[in-house]
């Protein structure tokens, strides 16, 4: 029993190792180097896109990597091998053609427009393809993986600094990381044809795909509402008001994605897991608080010393979002686990008609703040609803 939660705790800090490799050197590396070339204007206008690509090839990839991994036993245990690769296919189609349509409304160059496309193309099987490692729950090849993706990101800022386009450092990364995951998994050589689970399977990816759709939305379309109401300079001080705790709160998500490896196997979760699992998320939320209000003003004096004045406004209330975001992602794979998955979808169509009705109102008459405060109390509505649904998981299999 000892061995089996040691193997779990070093799988969750090799997972956070392999997480918080890339975030850092794209958030204290390229992202600040980028934004001085490119100035404030240009720099809200990347993260924009950024955001676009993330909501939606993030959203497409990490859906089917998550139904791949709760599904795979079922295909393991009739030894058949299909329908993942015309969904990533299918996806990849989706990918390119919504991106490709929703990133017109930026003026982009007719060159970064097509390296627009091809990065959410790459994105998209990225995303899904490195469940080759958390189905064997090999969390340090995820680890070598990231390492070989953030040589990828640097060539890439390199030839960025050569050529001007900054779409080439997540085009290369991503590349860098396919590479590898090619070399050491047969999971991108698998025969796309169609299983007698495809119907079921395209069903859930569907419902799941429309949920995180909704959830990166919540994540990352402030700056796509900030952009047309307030500006993308407003763009760019909201995202360094941001900066610190979105990158402790992400380096809780490896943790969620070893959390999820391991219950995928399981039947059921008791209630005193569940009181644990809070109780030590809210624990890391609180140090995780103290943590980035103590680094945020000398920290921002270095990376963005332009919007720093600006920007120390809001970070104590947007570090407090990124904490209680961190708690409802460590609930979250116990929800789509163990409870129907149409749960995920009311969850965050709820929370983001929430989000996007206070932002509308509350950004108009408040600005900037208002468009905080909105963010704030959905996360909160967000974090009660997980609660609920996790104690009552925890006394069923199921919710229906």
């Amino acid at each position: 029993m000892i061995r089996k939660y040691k193997k779990i705790i070093v799988d969750m800090v090799l997972n956070i190792c392999a997480t918080a490799l890339p975030l850092m050197i794209l958030q204290l590396v390229i992202f600040p180097l980028i934004a001085r070339k490119e100035g404030n204007e240009n720099y809200g206008t990347i993260l924009t896109v950024i955001s676009l690509v993330t909501i939606v090839s993030g959203s497409l990839g990490n859906s089917l990597n998550n139904i791949r991994l709760i599904r795979n036993q079922d295909y393991e245990k009739e030894k058949i091998c299909g329908d993942f690769q015309l969904l990533i296919f299918a996806e990849m189609i989706v990918s390119a053609i919504v991106v490709g349509i929703s990133s017109i409304q930026y003026c982009l160059k007719f060159i970064d427009y097509i390296f627009v496309v091809i990065m959410a193309i790459i994105w998209t099987y990225r995303e899904y393809a490195i469940v080759t490692f958390r189905i064997r729950l090999n969390f340090k090849g995820i680890v070598v993986n990231n390492l070989i993706m953030v040589l990828g990101y640097l060539l890439g800022l390199f030839l960025y600094f050569l050529w001007g386009h900054w779409q080439i450092v997540y085009i290369l990364g991503m590349s860098f990381s396919m590479a590898y995951i090619a070399k050491t998994s047969s999971i991108v050589s698998e025969k796309a044809k169609r299983t007698k689970y495809f119907f079921r399977i395209g069903k859930e990816l569907v419902l799941l795909v429309i949920a995180s759709v909704l959830v990166n939305l919540l994540n990352y379309a402030d700056r796509m509402i900030i952009y047309p109401m307030i500006g993308a300079t407003a763009v760019s001080v909201y995202y360094a008001s941001t900066l610190f705790g979105k990158i402790v709160s992400s380096a809780v998500a490896p943790i969620n994605a070893v959390i999820l490896s391991y219950i995928s196997q399981k039947e059921f979760v008791s209630k005193k897991l569940m009181l644990i699992v809070i109780g030590s998320a809210s624990v890391t939320a609180v140090v995780g608080y103290k943590l980035c209000i103590l680094l945020a003003h000398p920290a921002l004096q270095l990376l963005y010393p332009d919007w720093i004045d600006a920007s120390m406004y809001y970070v104590p209330i947007m570090t407090a979002v990124a904490m209680i975001t961190m708690i409802s992602s460590v609930l979250n794979p116990f929800i789509l686990k163990f409870c129907s998955m149409k749960w995920q979808l009311v969850i965050n169509f709820s929370v983001l008609c929430c989000y996007v009705g206070l932002a509308l109102l509350l950004a108009r008459v408040y600005g900037l703040m208002g468009f905080c405060v909105s963010v704030l109390v959905s996360n909160i509505l967000k974090l009660g609803i997980l609660i609920i649904l996790g104690f009552n998981s925890s006394r069923q299999e199921t919710v229906k």
